[in-house]
């Protein structure tokens, strides 16, 4: 399936999957700064920012502070984004301090997204990220995929679980969405994000279940 519903100037909205809506942007620092207020407040590891209406000054001014040495590096460190689109009017209802360009267009976007319980996925042309994308779309989706990675995710060794929550926590992911993380890095193949960690083939039976139910994964 693929039906393009509207063109806007900076990215192209597509319905990719059943309710599982894409923006594909055409460069990296719109897709980030259109993105950043709803991600974070959707799963960032800072309580300040989770859950809570915040500038974005103040979260550039974290971030670089905490994270990245003085320099504000998010347009260029992050290849593809994902929310559950209700996080749109979450983030609404929490209020919004400094409204901009970026807030109007997923206003815009949610009200175009017209099923009830829809998930958002946002990458740039040409980024590699699409499947890892996909694949929390499914786990959000799609209730037998998500019960089945959770049963994958469980099984997992304690030991390899502990490392591998240790690395998410430190990329900046909440507790809350460590499970979906693990297993949209594992069913999409080896990541650099846990080149450190010795998994073996602990990620084979998540690419095995993930291509059952992505037949077709491309845009």
């Amino acid at each position: 399936m693929k039906n393009t519903i509207t063109k806007y100037k900076t990215f192209d909205l597509i319905e990719v999957r059943p309710n599982i809506f894409l923006m594909k942007f055409k460069n990296s620092y719109d897709l980030c700064m259109t993105f950043l207020r709803y991600q974070e407040f959707y799963e960032n590891a800072n309580p300040k920012f989770r859950g809570k209406s915040f500038t974005i000054l103040d979260f550039m001014d974290w971030y670089t502070k905490d994270k990245k040495g003085f320099v504000f590096t998010y347009t260029i460190d992050w290849a593809g984004f994902n929310i559950p689109g209700h996080i749109i009017m979450d983030v609404r209802k929490a209020g919004i301090k400094d409204p901009n360009q970026y807030d109007q267009v997923m206003k815009d976007v949610h009200s175009v997204c017209c099923a009830e319980d829809f998930y958002l996925i946002g990458m740039f042309s040409g980024s590699p990220v699409f499947e890892h994308e996909i694949a929390h779309g499914y786990f959000y989706t799609n209730q037998s995929y998500r019960r089945e990675m959770k049963k994958l995710v469980s099984a997992l060794p304690t030991d390899l679980k502990k490392q591998l929550y240790k690395v998410l926590t430190s990329m900046g992911y909440a507790k809350s969405v460590h499970t979906d993380e693990i297993q949209a890095y594992f069913a999409t193949g080896p990541s650099e994000a846990f080149k450190n960690i010795d998994i073996g083939s602990a990620n084979e039976p998540f690419m095995a279940l993930f291509d059952t139910y992505c037949e077709e994964c491309a845009i």
